[in-house]
């Protein structure tokens, strides 16, 4: 986790020194009737990290050595692209709301591995996703300030609100399992591993660059998962508990 946001810190602030190179220095300010609109649309890019949480407990510690369950998981933080589209409504220069949807498609997240009952090889399920993202955004923006010898060209903001997933891997048993059998890889399917919808909330902050004919973001999110994804899947019934988090980067483009 700290190895990661320091990754995207260092990145965010290479973003933020290219861009200001590439910045004259102006008495002009750019869009200086912006805020006399109210509805904006963005289009988001960038990336995410999400990750599995997993509630082991007791029953876990205490299986083991059972067969047919979970009985060893490997963490992994998966990063992959994400990009959206979302409309903001203004209710004054400091207070928005914002919605829309994000897609974002990852990799294999986690492996579990157990043993079956009627063989002695381990077997490993990988888990993919695609989700689509539906976050409801609280925007609180600070007044416009001078950037260097750039009037009015910057503002920071924060951001908290709720989401909504759903993955659309989960519409198909397609989380796989591997081992090896006689020598040979196997492959199989696991049926309901994790539930299809998921809900949490998100924080955030961000920064905005008002250039003359688009408002460029850059932006960082934490979002946390709260209900319990676990499936039906015998194999997870020793774990208490999994949720899904999520660490976004991503450069809004804004207009009106």
């Amino acid at each position: 986790m700290q190895h990661l946001l320091r990754k995207q810190i260092i990145l965010l602030v290479a973003l933020l020194s290219i861009s200001l190179a590439t910045l004259a220095q102006t008495d002009e300010v750019y869009q200086p009737y912006h805020d006399d609109y109210h509805v904006f649309r963005t289009i988001s890019l960038g990336f995410t990290n999400d990750y599995l949480n997993f509630d082991r407990g007791f029953k876990f510690k205490n299986d083991l050595n059972e067969k047919d369950v979970a009985n060893w998981i490997i963490k992994r933080n998966n990063p992959s692209f994400i990009m959206g589209i979302n409309w903001a409504y203004g209710f004054n220069n400091h207070f928005l709301i914002r919605a829309g949807a994000n897609i974002l498609v990852s990799g294999k997240k986690n492996v579990f591995n157990f043993a079956e009952l009627s063989r002695v090889d381990t077997q490993a399920v990988n888990i993919s996703s695609v989700i689509i993202n539906f976050p409801l955004i609280f925007k609180i923006q600070s007044d416009r300030y001078n950037f260097f010898k750039n009037p009015d060209m910057m503002r920071h903001y924060i951001l908290l609100g709720p989401r909504l997933d759903i993955d659309m891997s989960r519409f198909s048993d397609d989380t796989k399992g591997l081992s090896k059998l006689g020598g040979q890889p196997l492959e199989t399917s696991y049926p309901k591993l994790l539930k299809i919808a998921d809900y949490g909330y998100e924080i955030g902050m961000g920064l905005s660059f008002y250039l003359n004919l688009v408002t460029v973001s850059p932006e960082l999110r934490f979002s946390y998962g709260l209900s319990d994804i676990k499936g039906s899947n015998h194999i997870l019934t020793n774990l208490d508990k999994i949720t899904n988090n999520h660490i976004y980067f991503t450069i809004n483009f804004e207009n009106f």
